[in-house]
């Protein structure tokens, strides 16, 4: 219907092929250029195409801007808006597009679409510059009921082996850094997302690579760090900030406040971004923490933990070693003390005669060894003509004899006159008759 030819060599302000001026009341319609296009659908129907040629900065197919000074009412948000392009699709098809771009070409980079956003706020409004918005409008129910209603969409179809990524956010602060809150004042607010509500993802990568990291040191005192948190529960305040989607019901978590205290780098400054087209929804700024950088602190508080517990159990098991050992000399003892009583301890608390001989008995003295003196007692319980106690050495010789006259229980104490260690025997004789005889030895004191 209309064919424009311009050829230029650039150095003009613009040339134009075809320029459309269209003034009016705006009460119903004004189109700078209508186009409609029908056919059979064999081959493609174009409404408008456009080929630009040129050795030159930058080359336009289509440029179109919109000024106006609108009213009030109206637009996608509610308020007046100007649009450079709007693309409308109806049918039923599987895929409808209001607009679609198809990149192609042996360049450094190739944009399906770049969105550059400069702007000021109007009406002492704050200012929201954004590149791509992308909105969802009353979605209908029936025949599209469980449908799902994507704002902005990132697809990668059949990927090769180059670096592939379906959506990419960039943001880098004024000073260049990501900065915390100890290291700045005041700090940016500065994200590459910011998300008012839930986000799923399938798996969650972090920057860990030994090469882009320095002064890399082991990390101790985990626990103790731990220790000084305090964990809360409490229910986020809804009413008090509805727009900004907060988490329901109870919660478990740390308070900024609490976090500076220990691990201050874990803490950062944001703001939930006020929205122009709700004057409820308002600017908030807050504290937010890195819950996923506690991570390795745990790992290495239960690190720690795991020693101590080895710790505990090795010596737990020195101590059972010891035990065993203690209870075998216990039972060692006992029996080397019935070996030394043998058939003589009664009398002492707690034993009796293990072969009681006759009428008369003799006691183990104790302990044994005994340092300087023994004490050595006996019982005769018949009567008799003749008693007394020997002691001699232990080749036979009698070193001492103490004589006994009268019946019953008894006992002699014998001391050694030299200073050295010696071992003797002494028996019990009655009537002439030896009743038993016994060992000891005599220390030096």
């Amino acid at each position: 219907a209309y064919v424009a030819a311009v050829k230029g060599d650039g150095s003009l302000t613009d040339n134009s092929g075809g320029v459309f001026l269209v003034n009016g009341d705006g009460v119903n319609q004004n189109e700078g250029l209508g186009m409609i296009v029908e056919g059979d659908g064999g081959g493609e129907n174009h409404g408008l195409a456009s080929i630009v040629r040129g050795d030159y900065t930058r080359n336009r197919g289509i440029q179109v801007r919109a000024y106006g000074d609108n009213g009030t009412g109206g637009g996608i948000f509610g308020v007046p808006d100007n649009i450079g392009i709007e693309g409308e699709t109806f049918g039923a098809s599987q895929v409808n597009y209001g607009v679609h771009f198809t990149v192609s070409g042996a360049s450094d980079f190739n944009f399906g679409l770049a969105a550059n956003v400069n702007g000021a706020a109007v009406g002492g409004g704050s200012l929201n510059n954004t590149a791509v918005v992308g909105v969802i409008e009353e979605p209908t129910a029936g025949d599209n009921a469980g449908s799902n209603c994507i704002g902005v969409a990132g697809y990668i179809l059949n990927p090769g082996d180059q670096k592939n990524y379906a959506v990419f956010g960039k943001h880098v602060s004024s000073t260049g850094t990501n900065s915390n809150i100890v290291n700045c004042s005041p700090c940016p607010i500065d994200f590459a997302g910011y998300f008012v509500g839930d986000v799923f993802c399938a798996q969650t990568y972090f920057y860990s690579d030994a090469k882009l990291k320095k002064d890399v040191k082991h990390f101790t005192n985990a626990l103790g760090q731990l220790d000084k948190l305090e964990i809360k529960s409490y229910t986020f305040d809804r009413d008090k900030f509805p727009f900004m989607n907060l988490p329901q019901g109870p919660q478990i978590g740390v308070l900024t406040s609490d976090m500076k205290k220990v691990f201050p780098n874990l803490v950062k400054r944001a703001a939930h971004p006020a929205d122009p087209f709700n004057k409820e929804d308002k600017e908030v700024e807050f504290e937010s923490v890195n819950y996923n950088a506690l991570i390795p602190i745990l790992v290495q508080g239960v690190q720690e933990l795991s020693a101590t517990d080895k710790k505990v159990a090795d010596k737990a098991k020195e101590q059972d070693a010891k035990i065993d050992e203690l209870t075998k000399q216990v039972e060692d003892l006992k029996n080397l003390l019935n070996e030394l009583c043998n058939n003589g301890c009664e009398g002492l608390q707690g034993s009796t005669p293990v072969k009681p001989n006759g009428d008369a008995i003799l006691y183990q003295s104790i302990p044994n060894p005994t340092p300087g003196s023994a004490t050595i007692n006996y019982n005769i319980t018949t009567s008799f003509n003749s008693a007394l106690i020997t002691i001699s050495t232990v080749d036979g010789k009698v070193v001492r004899e103490y004589p006994i006259t009268h019946q019953g229980a008894g006992s002699i104490v014998f001391e050694k006159n030299d200073r050295s260690d010696n071992a003797y025997k002494y028996s019990l004789i009655v009537d002439g008759k030896v009743y038993d005889t016994k060992s000891i030895v005599i220390t030096r004191n």
